[in-house]
C-alpha cells in the first residue's frame, strides 16, 4: 500500500483493508470452458459469496491461517457504528491513545503499514477446481480475472 506521492503511509495511519482482501481484489470472475460459462459474476458478486462461504464454512481455529494466506480477519468491535468506524488510530486524549474500536481492522492495517508488502493466497472458488479429476486433455479452459478499484479495498479515516 503506497500513499497518491508514491510513498509508503507514515506509522500509526488510519489505513486499513476489508475482512475478505484476497477475494476482494476482484470484481468480476469468469471461468469458461469449452464455450459454456462454468462461473460468471456480476460486479463484486464473487467476493460477497466467498466472504459469506468462509463466515458459513470455516470454523474459528482456521482464523490465523485465513489471516496469513487471505488477510481475512472479521471486523471485531463492540458495536455496528464502531464497526464501520474507519479510524484506526484514534486522536490522543491527555497524552493518552484510546483503544481502537475496530480490533479487527487494528489488525488488518497492521499487516499492511509502512508499505508493508503481503502475498495473498486463496483458491478461486469454482467447483472445477476442486476437483480431484482430471480434464480432458485440449479442453479450452479461460479465467477472466478483473481487478477492483482501489477504493473498494481500502478503509480510510
Amino acid at each position: 500500500v503506497v500513499t497518491a506521492a508514491n510513498a509508503a503511509p507514515g506509522a500509526n495511519a488510519n489505513v486499513s483493508v476489508v475482512s475478505n482482501l484476497a477475494n476482494a481484489l476482484w470484481r468480476n470472475v469468469d471461468v469458461i470452458i469449452g464455450g459454456e460459462n462454468l462461473l460468471q459474476s456480476f460486479d463484486n458478486s464473487y467476493n460477497i459469496g466467498t466472504w459469506f462461504d468462509i463466515v458459513l464454512n470455516s470454523s474459528s481455529v482456521r482464523a490465523p491461517y485465513l489471516l496469513q494466506k487471505e488477510v481475512f480477519w472479521m471486523d471485531d468491535a463492540d458495536n455496528k457504528d464502531n464497526s464501520e468506524d474507519p479510524a484506526i488510530y484514534l486522536a490522543l486524549e491527555g497524552g493518552v491513545r484510546p483503544a481502537t474500536v475496530n480490533r479487527g481492522a487494528l489488525k488488518r492495517s497492521k499487516m499492511i503499514e509502512q508499505g508493508k508488502q503481503v502475498t495473498l493466497i486463496s483458491d478461486l472458488n469454482c467447483s472445477l477446481f476442486k476437483s480431484g479429476k482430471l480434464l480432458p486433455h485440449n479442453l479450452d479452459v479461460r479465467v477472466s480475472l478483473t481487478k477492483n478499484y482501489d477504493g473498494y479495498m481500502l478503509l480510510e479515516a
